[in-house]
């Protein structure tokens, strides 16, 4: 999906969602939601509207929204990521750290979510899961490839190699 179409579902979404947002928090939501016919809900505007408010820097909204859809669809990577990636905004690492394992239930290899996995053990002062996260990261990421994720992982491990050495 594009930005223009995500964006043009982000509009359509906010029309439909925000009676139901300023009048609910996402619980409620969830609650009516999962007490209705799930086949109802359309996964497309929900995830549209939750990048958007992500975007608005709304991270509870959008962390409302993307806990809907990873109850919705339990199964989708995406939703999974946005969920984690809103927890670690608002600083619920033990919640973003469940949310980025569900991403590796889904695929054990994934390289956003051990990256994000590392990054959030190493906040937390967690340098020896922070190394094993890291690992697992750059090993699937070999010097010959350039990933997209290199330069973060490089600046990760630098930072993880300080933290060590402050540590001596």
């Amino acid at each position: 999906m594009d930005e223009m179409q995500i964006e043009g579902l982000a509009d359509m979404a906010m029309e439909e969602l925000g009676v139901l947002l300023s009048a609910a928090k996402a619980s409620d939501m969830a609650t009516n939601i999962i007490s209705q016919d799930v086949s109802h809900v359309d996964t497309d505007v929900l995830y549209a509207a939750a990048h958007f408010a992500f975007d608005q820097k709304q991270y509870v909204t959008a962390g409302q929204i993307f806990s809907i859809l990873v109850t919705v669809a339990p199964q989708t990577r995406d939703y999974w990521m946005g969920y984690g990636i809103c927890l670690r905004c608002q600083d619920h690492f033990a919640s973003a750290h469940e949310a980025f394992l569900n991403v590796l239930t889904i695929n054990p290899k994934d390289l956003d979510a051990l990256y994000r996995l590392a990054e959030l053990t190493m906040a937390q002062n967690d340098m020896t899961q922070a190394r094993a996260y890291l690992h697992r990261c750059t090993k699937a990421v070999r010097a010959g490839h350039m990933h997209p994720l290199k330069p973060a992982l490089d600046d990760l491990a630098s930072m993880l190699h300080s933290s060590f050495d402050g540590m001596r």
